[in-house]
């Protein structure tokens, strides 16, 4: 996963809208002026896969 796949997918666009129903094309930013930054959403998808995937995702992860 990718700041910009993270940005582009169906659930984080739907999350979006419900979030900032007003604004035409509602980006993280409209949450947090913090997650325009996409080393800071890199930050937290790298914690979180870590966590989710502490061997990682080959064949050391099975």
């Amino acid at each position: 996963m990718t700041p910009h796949r993270f940005l582009r997918h169906p659930t984080v666009l739907t999350f979006l809208r419900r979030q900032s129903p007003d604004s035409p094309h509602p980006t993280l930013a409209n949450l947090h002026v913090s997650l325009a930054n996409r080393d800071h959403l890199w930050s937290y998808i790298t914690q979180v896969q870590k966590l989710k995937f502490p061997f990682g995702t080959g064949w050391q992860g099975l």
